[in-house]
């Protein structure tokens, strides 16, 4: 999951909820999120500005049983924020 020879690093230590300190060991439960982290193009640059922004991924679990009432948001920042689920969503998630 972390290849240091290139810069990656894991994130996916545990779930992302604060309240919770489930381990992550594989993805047969809960809920991957991924994010896109990093500078974004602006729409003003120029045309010939040919560099690409930088970016980079990063992923978030929820285990089990935190995915039955809870979900990721992501602010503004690209920073995680834990969020109640709807109760229509709870019910969809459960089946």
């Amino acid at each position: 999951m972390c290849n240091p020879s290139r810069g990656l690093k894991a994130v996916l230590s545990k779930c992302v909820n604060p309240e919770c300190n489930a381990p992550f060991h594989y993805l047969r439960e809960g809920r991957l999120f991924r994010v896109d982290v990093g500078k974004k193009a602006s729409p003003k640059a120029p045309a010939a500005n040919s560099k690409k922004p930088v970016r980079s991924v990063e992923y978030f679990w929820l285990c089990g049983r935190c995915a039955n009432h809870v979900t990721v948001k992501f602010d503004e920042a690209d920073a995680p924020v834990v969020v109640p689920l709807k109760p229509a969503a709870r019910t969809a998630v459960a089946s």
